[in-house]
Formats: C-alpha cells, structure tokens, sequence
C-alpha cells in the first residue's frame, strides 16, 4: 500500500518529565480514601506528588496532524506537545469536548448572554439596552451582536501586536496575580502566537478570513454558513473600538479547540469566560465547525471543573473513545483513573432538539456560581508557566541546528519502502484504515479491554456505515454512551499486567536490539509493549522499518532502516512509535 504523500511532520523524540511543581495541585498531597485507588509496587508511582508531563518540541505539522494528537489525549502550548501519565502523575488529565446539543443552558447561561446583550446595546454613558421577556433562545445573542453599533469581533492570524499583548499583561497581573517583570513579550509571544502549523494554514488566506469575520453579519436562523479556516486564530473582541478580549483557538478538521482566554478586568461583571465558552460553542454548531475542545478536565481540580457547566465527554485514552461527562465523573472521585468497557452500545440517533435550542433550561448545581471565578480565570498563569518551563527542557540550544529541516520534503520514497504496511494496521494486513483491528491501549494484552471488536475479515464496509464504531489511532474516536463500566483497577492493579509487559520488553530486547526506554513499561494510552511483540510475530514490525531521523549532535538527516540507528536512537524510535504509530514513525522526521 502506498502512504499518500504530504508535508512531513517534523518533531523531537518524547521526553518524560516530572517535577515536584504542577499548575493545578502545586503538588500537595491528597486525602486518602477507602475509595482511592490502589496499584502494585511494580507501577512505580512517585512516593511523593509528582507532576509529569509526556511531552515532545514540533517544529512542523499540520492541522489534520493536530486533530489527530488531540483526539490521543495531547494538547500544544505554543510548538510544545504534550500530555500527562494517568498513572503516576499527581493529576488524571482528560480531554473534554462539547457541543450544542450537549451542553443543557443553565440559569447561570441565560442570565451572562442577557447582561452581555443589555452592554452592548445601550449607548455609551447612557441608558442600558432592553431585552425583552421572550422565550430564551442563543440565537438572540448573534441578533444582538448584528443590531449592535458598540461591538464587534475580527479574526485574524495568532500574531503578535502590542495591544494585544498589553491586554495579557493587565490580564496576567490583575486576575492572576503575575509579577509584572514575569509577563514578558516572549513569553506572550511563544504562549499565544508560536505554532508549528504548516505556513499556510498558519496565516490563512483572505477568503477565509472573510468568511469567518462576515459570519455574524450574514447570519439568518437555519441557514447554515460556509466556512473553510483551519489553522491557529485570534479573535479579538471589541466594545467601543477598545479591545476587551482575546480568544485563542486552533481550527481544526474535527472541531475548534480553545487554547486561551484573556480579559479586560475592567469588564469583568460581563463574566466573559463563560460568555465567551457559550458563544463558541454555538459558533461551532451554526458554522457545522464540529466539536468545541476545552482543553483538559480534572474533577478533583477547582480550577478546572467549571468546565463541566459545558456538558460534553471526556475522552477514555485507552479505548480511544468519548464517554459523556455525566456517566464517568462518579468514577473520578478521589482522584480515580478510569477505563472503560461496555456490554453493548448503540448509536445515539434520537435526534432530540438540544435543549438550548428548545429554550428548556436546567437550574444551576447547588453552588455552581461560586465557581463564576473559575471560569473568568481560565487554567490559570501557573499552569502556563510550569509546561513553559518542561518546554525549555526539550531540544533547549537545538533549534539553530534544526532550521530548514522542516523544509526536507524527500519523504515518498523512504515511506513507501515497506509496501503493505497500512495506517497503523495493528494485523499486519493490507486493509483499508476503517477496516481495521484496532487493540486497546491499556496494556493488559486484550484486545479493547477483553471486548472484541470486528477484525479486517469480520466486518465490511456497510456494516461499518450502519453504526458500528472503529477504534483507530488516526482516526477519531468513536463514542460509547451504554452499560459503562471501570475496568482500570483489574487492569493496573494486576501484577500480571506488569510481568506481561517486562517479559515483552525482553523480547523486543533481543529482537529489535532496544532496551531503556524512557517511557514506562505500562503507559495508558501508548501502545501496550505486548502489542509490539504481536506486530514482529505478524512481521509489521522489524529492524527494517522505514525511519527519518534527524541527530541534533550530527546535524545529519538520516532516511534508514530501524535496524541500522545506533541503539539509543532506536530506542527513541521506538517511544515515538508507541505514542504515534507505525504510520508516522516511517512518515515523521524525528529530532533526536
């Protein structure tokens, strides 16, 4: 099978980091419960809270490449990828996504658009703007913006500009309490403009940006408009020709994902966290965007559980699926991990009205509002700073030697050297990527948590079109929303999960010629070692895999087979594959 061609992904080796500092829980220690979940000493979690961070420096890769990396659990900070441990780290870091039909409007909701409509519809100094009684509906937010002579958005390219970046230092220092000499212009500039993103999808063309900035304008109730922007975006918000936010977002093939919020202080009573996490989330269901990603959840973690007055799914990282938030928050208590399996699922094809759109609302939680803080906050400086400070551990004095590697383009040739190796075809067999086997992340050797999905021979191409979901790697994750159950204490609890996975690591010792590696033996959500060992048994993987390695020490590009990499870079290749796959292990060009 030839792999289609395209712009090379370009990107160091994963690192594993851990630091006694963490943005969320600044790593104090947790009450213990009965509840609490137990492992074996073979886990090797940290005896004190220890905050990791699987994390890797992408000098180039594409929106489609990005999609795929945030529907596998990771987020970008800047040119930054990177993820958490589910297990050893001091906190369990989901990945959230929403929808209208999602998300149940909430008192809270109605009362934000309704202060936000009367602002920017009274005259300035004058009398407040009148809204009227109706029946609520969203839609009567982009009718005020439209009637509105006071405010107005602009989308534009995630660049620097000096009234930006004064807005996030009195954002920075007001509500986060950052040192003034702390927020500096790099650290804007890197946090908020930096990308990795392929120059065109980077800075957009003028037809994009027309559509998107001519969208509210344009907007008529049930007439869908057309927008074609993928790439990082500022949107800047405007009241009286005065800038009073920021939304940092990534336009992507699945979704928009939020990146960062700043605001005006001065308008703080405008709540607009969440009155800007409402509007885009409706934004992304009138522009048929996709999902609205929030970044990562903890239930465990004030600063982050606001997020949950958005409705949504997390996502499972071993299965590679989104459960709905409500069915899985009983299982994060006291900080749990979970895994789940199910004993059968259907697709959700009821159809039902959203209930935002049918004007039904639901009443706050019993002390929701004391959380309106949160949410003006956003993740908060903290945790921008401790993933900055990871970031400067990886390929730190390295990028002068890199430059113009990203413009390598040479890549056919090498990736289509192993004919038949299909886009992570976990069965060795030359079959169409939505008709794959596709085995479960958690290490327990089973396939999708000891439920079996269809295989390549099993399952035809209208079976799958009728409703049956695929778990594929580079694919998005299916939803499963029945009969859910936590399998993860019988998988991480069992010293057998970890026995299986050292007797693995021996065999790819002596058959690949790979051994400490930096990732841990039993990582949730990077491919099991015991799958690596059914990949050589079905000969997809050898020591003449296809590989483009880039040596920092060397300044030498080399396009090899796996088996001719000196031992140490192997082994790098070897935690890039378990976090990425086969396909991008012989497409990518790995910085070691």
């Amino acid at each position: 099978m030839v792999l289609e061609r395209r712009e090379p992904l370009v990107i160091t080796r994963p690192y594993y980091l851990e630091s006694s500092d963490c943005g969320y829980c600044h790593c104090k220690p947790k009450a213990v419960s009965p509840a609490k979940k137990t492992y074996p000493a073979e886990t090797n979690i940290p005896p004190a809270p220890t905050h990791v961070t699987i994390g890797c420096k992408v000098e180039q890769m594409s929106c489609a490449d990005y999609d795929d990396f945030i529907n596998l659990g990771f987020r970008r900070l800047g040119d930054f990828l990177y993820k958490g441990d589910m297990l050893r780290g001091c906190c369990r870091m989901y990945t959230i996504r929403t929808q209208l039909a999602q998300m149940a409007l909430s008192k809270e909701h109605r009362q934000v658009v309704n202060r936000f409509k009367r602002a920017i519809g009274e005259k300035p100094g004058g009398k407040a703007g009148h809204v009227t009684n109706a029946r609520f509906s969203l839609a009567s937010l982009i009718e005020a913006e439209q009637q509105s002579t006071r405010f107005c958005t602009r989308f534009e390219p995630a660049t620097f500009s000096e009234e930006k970046f004064a807005l996030y230092k009195r954002y920075q220092t007001v509500v986060h309490h950052d040192k003034p000499e702390k927020v500096t212009k790099a650290l804007f500039t890197d946090f908020l403009c930096k990308s990795p993103f392929l120059d065109h999808e980077a800075e957009g063309h003028a037809a994009q940006w027309r559509e998107l900035n001519t969208w509210v304008a344009s907007w008529k109730a049930g007439k869908a408009a057309h927008v074609t922007r993928l790439g990082p975006t500022h949107e800047c918000y405007y009241l009286d020709g005065k800038l009073i936010a920021v939304s940092v977002l990534d336009f992507l093939p699945s979704g928009v994902s939020s990146v960062y919020l700043i605001w005006d202080p001065d308008h703080a009573h405008l709540s607009l966290g969440t009155l800007l996490g409402v509007r885009e989330v409706q934004m992304c269901h009138e522009l048929n965007l996709g999902y609205y990603y929030l970044g990562y959840y903890m239930e465990d973690c004030t600063k982050m559980r606001y997020k949950k007055k958005f409705g949504g799914e997390l996502l499972d990282v071993c299965n590679e699926t989104f459960v709905p938030l409500e069915k899985v928050r009983p299982m994060m208590a006291d900080d749990g991990f979970w895994v789940i399996t199910e004993d059968g699922h259907e697709e959700d094809e009821s159809g039902e009205e959203s209930e935002v759109e049918s004007g039904e609302e639901s009443e706050v939680e019993s002390g929701e509002g004391s959380e309106e803080s949160e949410v003006e906050s956003g993740e908060g400086s903290e945790v921008e700073r401790s993933e900055v400070e990871k970031k400067s551990e990886v390929g730190s004095g390295k990028e002068s030697e890199v430059q113009g590697v990203c413009r390598i383009t040479n890549q056919s040739e090498n990736a289509n050297k192993k004919d038949g190796r299909s886009k992570d075809n976990k069965s060795g067999e030359d079959t169409a990527p939505t008709q794959q086997r596709q085995d479960c992340k958690t290490g327990c050797g089973k396939i999708c948590c000891g439920k079996s999905k269809p295989g390549p021979e099993d399952t035809t191409e209208s079976e799958l079109d009728e409703g049956e979901h695929e778990l594929t790697l580079s694919g998005l994750p299916g939803a499963w929303r029945h009969n859910i159950v936590d399998v993860s204490q019988q998988i991480y609890s069992n010293k057998e999960t970890y026995k299986t996975a050292e007797i693995a690591e021996k065999v790819l010792g002596s058959q690949l010629g790979c051994s400490a590696s930096e990732l841990p033996r039993v990582l949730p959500g990077a491919i099991p070692l015991v799958q690596l060992v059914s990949w050589i048994e079905e000969n997809a993987l050898d020591l003449g895999l296809p590989v483009t390695v880039y040596s920092t020490r060397t300044g030498r590009l080399h396009e090899c087979d796996l088996g001719e990499l000196p031992p140490t870079e192997r082994n790098h290749v070897i935690d890039f594959l378990r976090l990425f796959g086969l396909e991008r292990t012989q497409t990518a060009i790995i910085l070691v």
